[in-house]
């Protein structure tokens, strides 16, 4: 893009931008404790490789703000969320995921440490 497209781009946007005072909705960042992450990690290990409980047990348990047990319809997104703080920050190979239309979360291991390792981009552990 070229100096006065970009130009002209800046000034439609500024011109239609809204006062902050416009209300939105954002869930509050996931909080989950490097505790946490571990306790779910060695709970997933006993059970074999795959952890099931409750969305609302996993959210009070973990203790995550209450607003996400509220939503089972959005765990899927809360799954995501949560799959990726556990791979990328505490570099544990589990995947989580949602299931009954989000009353259940789920915990499992990632089977293949080196495809693991390449989505993360690190050496498995």
């Amino acid at each position: 893009m070229d100096v006065p497209k970009q130009k002209s781009l800046v000034s439609d946007l500024l011109a239609s931008a809204v006062k902050p005072e416009v209300a939105y909705k954002r869930r509050p960042d996931l909080p989950l404790t490097k505790e946490a992450a571990d306790a779910i990690w060695k709970a997933v290990q006993a059970k074999g490789g795959e952890l099931i409980i409750g969305l609302s047990d996993a959210v009070y348990k973990l203790g995550l703000p209450e607003v996400y047990a509220k939503r089972p319809d959005r765990s899927y997104l809360l799954a995501s969320s949560l799959q990726k703080i556990l791979q990328q920050k505490y570099r544990l190979p589990i995947r989580c995921g949602s299931k009954s239309k989000g009353t259940y979360l789920a915990f499992t291991t990632v089977k293949d440490l080196h495809e693991f390792a390449a989505i993360r981009g690190g050496k498995p552990q």
